[in-house]
């Protein structure tokens, strides 16, 4: 399914983006827009497993969550935690 790829994408950006070695090598506006890029597809992930009777949170909520995500995962490789969870 769509959704297991975009889930492995966001996955595996998160492993370079927080991996010290590769942190470094992407400029920063390049580095913004692969951000962009994996929060996108966490989003179309995030409504793709939403159940059909369900509504989805709004988009700036999910927006939020998706940042919060974001900068846990970015502490977990901080401290020790690969990039992965």
């Amino acid at each position: 399914m769509i959704s297991d790829v975009l889930a492995q994408a966001v996955d595996d950006l998160d492993h370079y983006l927080d991996d010290p070695f590769w942190d470094h090598i992407y400029r920063a506006d390049l580095r913004e827009r692969v951000i962009h890029l994996r929060d996108d597809a966490k989003y179309v992930q995030i409504l793709l497993d939403t159940h059909p009777c369900d509504a989805p949170p709004t988009e700036s909520v999910l927006r939020e969550r998706i940042a919060a995500d974001r900068r846990q995962a970015r502490e977990y490789a901080e401290n020790g935690g690969g990039g992965r969870k």
